[in-house]
């Protein structure tokens, strides 16, 4: 890059520290740990690309020092990269499992995961670590659900039991099929895993979900009983409804029975009487009981662990939401008339409605954070001790900013949304995974002012391209960041999201309304339609199974989509400078391979020709990071 451009700072910097770390570890050469500057070396030869070398290197750390938890770890990921995945997770297991384990070597095994780790002859260890990620979580459940969802679809079970729904679909099977499938549900570990981390997307396990759940209820009615793996099954499969919101068909002669269900149960209740945890499950299958008059009945009582989780989701953790959404401060009043309706909206849904996320992850400075999710050197090195403000604006049920305050060191990380519920949500999430360097306030971005920052950083993703202004709102966003601060934007796709376009479109056309009947009228719809309508493309994509996510998807009262060019003139008008998207390494190396010259990549007309040629490239949003234009030397 210096041959290019002598003066380049960034690339000045970066030798500099280069060089100092060169300095540093030949002056401590005569007293240096052995095994230590062997893991040293296997770190520059991994960051140089050269993973044999790396790989070597942690073989020799290990002949040493068999346990070094670093070199274990190290040696997981030089095997991934050279395509030899079986090997790479026995290595990732070994590295979890080790008596001094890297307290994130699950999260780096889940990376890999979703970046397209999957053994060839190894699936039960995969799985068994798998499964221990969902529990963890080590990441994001909605990314590792869709890698078990593709293990889900090999199963005999699962393609027997699709096989047999399919052949007669909307209707009922035999009862016998359910039996069998239901058997074999009780038994899948990660099946049930799954159920209660996120929602399982796709048309086929929508089906799936279906048939399970009409099997429990025929049993519940039939006073059949459960044993205790079927009621674990049952409450698991209770969870991802709540989770979906209901979202699913709703066949009205099932929400008969479930209704004469609620009804029994509501007598139990009423007289104080033992109460049947069965009939309770067989409610929240097809309603939320938070919603029923009995609800506070259901907090009172004493139910099983299983039930009890329910009851926790439903009720109890709704109750607290209430409490906390009164109580939620605010910034100032919201007058722009978009503004209000997309509060609306959100009071409604919030969104997402996500169930855990990681806690125990590794921890960075600001400058380490932002190369880490660009995957290259965009940011000056900072004081390790120097704090760093925060700002995410559009902050949702919270699980970014969450995230960020578990992530950044020395952070101090504000959270604004226009949604009370939203922050409610997410303020109850923050007291149960125990965050103290986060608040949220009630706020509208436009109502920000520069006396509110300055902040290091500012995350607005997913939520400009929900104003009638994006470039107004990115312009008070800009009035309150640091002349050196960042900032990470996330804005639709025009070309992703004509699936969506061609949605609303039908939406529109067909007058469904935003209501919990108005979405699963139009899901029915979308799934009716043939493959080849643009419309039905919606049904790929995740938010599709949930319901505030359906509506966020498809229903949403303002959006406004980009392209390259587009993001280009937003970020000129506002003085600010494009410094690269944040895409995984696949996409990063294909987009090398058309476009080599160093500085193709911080070219947005060089992204809008390989996206024309690769349109799902930005299928969930453009992610990328901008900065103050820097003023050229006098």
């Amino acid at each position: 890059m210096l041959q290019l451009e002598p003066t380049h700072a960034d690339a000045l910097h970066a030798l500099q520290t280069c060089r100092r770390m060169l300095a540093d570890a030949e002056a401590a050469l005569p007293n240096a740990d052995p095994v230590a500057l062997i893991v040293e070396k296997a770190g520059l030869l991994s960051a140089h690309g050269d993973q044999p070398g790396a790989l070597n290197a942690w073989d020799q750390a290990l002949a040493l020092q068999p346990k070094h938890p670093l070199a274990l770890l190290g040696r997981a990921q030089a095997l991934t990269r050279l395509g030899l995945a079986d090997a790479a997770v026995l290595a990732y297991r070994a590295a979890i499992d080790g008596e001094d384990g890297v307290d994130f070597a699950g999260e780096d095994f889940c990376a890999d995961v979703v970046a397209g780790l999957r053994p060839q002859q190894l699936g039960a260890v995969f799985e068994v670590l798998l499964v221990r990620a969902l529990h963890a979580p080590w990441h994001r459940a909605s990314e590792l659900v869709a890698v078990a969802a593709g293990q889900l679809l090999q199963r005999a079970w699962v393609v027997r039991a699709l096989d047999n729904i399919d052949a007669v679909w909307p209707a009922r099977g035999p009862a016998e099929q359910g039996e069998e499938a239901l058997r074999a549900a009780v038994d899948d570990v990660l099946f049930n895993a799954v159920l209660k981390a996120a929602v399982l997307p796709g048309e086929a396990f929508e089906r799936l979900l279906a048939n399970l759940r009409f099997s429990l209820l025929s049993r519940v009615v039939a006073d059949s009983g459960l044993d205790d793996a079927t009621l674990a099954l049952g409450a698991a499969l209770a969870a991802q409804m709540l989770a979906r919101e209901y979202a699913m068909l709703q066949p009205a002669q099932e929400l008969q029975q479930a209704a004469l269900l609620a009804g029994q149960l509501t007598e139990q209740l009423a007289s104080g009487s033992a109460s049947d945890p069965q009939l309770l499950l067989a409610v929240v299958l097809y309603s939320d009981p938070g919603r029923r008059s009995f609800a506070p009945a259901l907090a009172k009582h004493a139910w099983p662990d299983q039930v009890q989780a329910l009851v926790q989701m439903a009720v109890l953790d709704r109750q607290r939401e209430e409490q906390l959404a009164e109580a939620m401060p605010s910034l100032r009043d919201i007058a722009d008339e978009v503004s209000k309706a997309a509060r609306e909206q959100y009071e409604q849904n919030p969104y997402p409605r996500w169930i855990d996320t990681p806690s125990a992850v590794r921890r960075m400075a600001q400058d380490e954070y932002v190369n880490w999710r660009l995957g290259r050197v965009a940011a000056a090195p900072r004081a390790a001790d120097a704090a760093v403000r925060v700002l995410v604006a559009g902050a949702g049920t919270g699980q970014q900013p969450i995230e960020l305050a578990n992530r950044l060191q020395n952070a101090q990380v504000l959270g604004i949304d226009l949604s009370r519920a939203s922050l409610a949500y997410a303020q109850r999430q923050a007291e149960r995974i125990g965050v103290d360097n986060l608040r949220f306030l009630h706020a509208d971005i436009l109502a920000l002012v520069p006396e509110d920052g300055p902040f290091d950083l500012i995350e607005a993703s997913g939520v400009l391209h929900h104003m009638q202004d994006p470039a107004l709102g990115l312009r008070r966003l800009r009035a309150c960041l640091a002349p050196d601060g960042l900032m990470r934007i996330g804005l639709y796709s025009a070309r992703a999201r004509r699936a969506v376009a061609a949605a609303r479109a039908l939406i529109a056309r067909e007058g469904f309304a935003a209501t919990a009947q108005g979405m699963r009228a139009f899901r029915q719809q979308v799934l009716a339609l043939p493959a080849d309508d643009p419309a039905r493309g919606v049904a790929s994509l995740a938010d599709f199974y949930a319901m505030s996510e359906c509506r966020d998807l498809a229903f949403h009262v303002h959006e406004t989509s980009f392209d390259p060019p587009g993001i280009a003139g937003l970020l000129h008008g506002e003085a600010m400078e494009f410094l690269g998207f944040e895409l995984p390494p696949a996409v990063q190396h294909a987009f090398v391979q058309q476009f080599p010259q160093p500085f193709d990549g911080l070219d947005l007309d060089c992204w809008d020709r390989f996206e024309e040629q690769h349109p799902g490239t930005f299928t969930g949003m453009y992610q990328f990071w901008a900065r103050p234009r820097q003023l050229e030397p006098a």
